[in-house]
């Protein structure tokens, strides 16, 4: 395993086994409790916050952070990648994205579909005040 000048590593980092091809690049840091698995590629001057879980074989790229426990599966970047905390990747995220939530998407895209998550009550009671003035049978039972 190669670790490069100024790399990081914080208390209770666990890195496991890895061939003398992997690295961690120039200027990375690593936070306290992170886990990173076999045959991890970190790029340079990424930033690895507390918690969080690199699965196997993955390839990160340069100057990506990773928030508090995201898991992600083998992305590579060229341009800056941010991935929020307590987000799951389980793909590819594209060059320079901001990605949160479960599974991990644009961020933009997340705030969206939480908003209107937290409207769900309130249109479910106008879905059955609409179909008890038309009649029809009920489609939702509240549960």
């Amino acid at each position: 395993m190669v670790i490069e000048a100024d790399v990081e590593l914080g208390a209770n980092v666990c890195v496991d086994g890895r061939r003398s091809r992997d690295a961690d690049r120039a200027g990375t840091k690593v936070d306290n409790l992170v886990q990173i698995a076999h045959n991890v590629q970190v790029g340079e001057g990424c930033l690895l916050v507390a918690q969080v879980g690199i699965s196997g074989s993955t390839t990160i790229g340069h100057h990506t952070v990773f928030a508090a426990s995201p898991v992600p599966p083998a992305p590579a970047h060229r341009r800056p990648v941010v991935v929020g905390a307590k987000s799951a990747v389980y793909k590819d995220v594209p060059d320079g994205e901001f990605v949160t939530g479960i599974p991990a998407r644009p961020h933009r895209e997340w705030l969206k579909a939480n908003a209107g998550l937290q409207r769900l009550d309130q249109l479910r009671e106008r879905l059955g005040r609409l179909e008890r003035r038309s009649g029809g049978s009920r489609l939702w039972k509240r549960g």
